[in-house]
């Protein structure tokens, strides 16, 4: 019971992630070139794939599917994104890390300290984590990934908010 919390709180926190940078990706996109260590044709896609991660993750982890799978990975997944964060804080002396778009703007080591939090609890509970994985349990994950992807694609030039704003 209480492993199943715990996955499902980590995976709102990734869907939310996801979601918030979604409605404004250019955002994203500007802070990754930034960071200057990928090459620029790169930066949206990159975006964009780690933007639908999120939506995958956390939308499987809330349905609580696959959970021998999809926990190992968004512990991998928030261990890399901030180890990255955490280099370019101190590399670069960036002050927002992004993780969750311009309208909730936190540093990086406010954001290290959420996912140290976030992947200790899956540390917690992932012995004994056993699921019948199947195909299916897999595509409301992926089409919400595909959702997120469609999202911030439409948002890199504009947010989406003011896409809507301006189509009135």
């Amino acid at each position: 019971m209480l492993s199943s919390f715990l996955i499902q709180l980590v995976g709102f926190q990734l869907l939310f992630s996801g979601a918030i940078k979604s409605l404004d990706s250019g955002h994203f996109v500007k802070l990754l070139q930034s960071y200057q260590i990928f090459p620029g044709v790169l930066v949206p896609v990159i975006s964009v794939g780690v933007i639908g991660t999120e939506w995958l993750l956390g939308v499987t982890m809330l349905r609580s599917n696959c959970v021998d799978l999809v926990v190992p990975v968004a512990m991998i997944f928030l261990g890399c994104v901030t180890i990255l964060s955490l280099a370019m804080y101190r590399l670069r002396k960036i002050e927002d890390c992004g993780c969750y778009g311009r309208y909730l703007q936190m540093n990086p080591l406010q954001s290290a300290a959420i996912n140290a939090v976030s992947i200790g609890c899956l540390f917690s509970v992932r012995e004994g984590l056993v699921s019948v994985c199947t195909s299916q349990d897999l595509v409301p994950g992926f089409v919400a990934a595909t959702i997120g992807v469609f999202l911030a694609g439409r948002s890199t030039q504009m947010p989406l908010f003011e896409r809507l704003k301006a189509s009135k």
